[in-house]
């Protein structure tokens, strides 16, 4: 999705995951605005995408567009 599509990777694994926006922002208690930042732009290191990738039990590095 993410190669084909051109998704970017938070969006790509909420969409795998079968999460909502909301369900993300709401366990990671972020504004579901953050989230769709988020999904719309390449990524590095930061606290809200470690949190996250916490809430979708994945590493962060799997969230990452940028090396940090």
């Amino acid at each position: 999705m993410v190669a084909r599509q051109n998704v970017p990777l938070v969006k790509a694994w909420r969409i795998r995951l079968g999460m909502t926006i909301e369900e993300i922002a709401t366990a990671a208690e972020m504004p579901s605005e953050e989230i769709r930042i988020l999904e719309t732009k390449r990524n590095t290191f930061s606290l809200p995408l470690m949190r996250v990738a916490f809430v979708m039990n994945l590493d962060i590095d799997q969230l990452t567009d940028i090396l940090h």
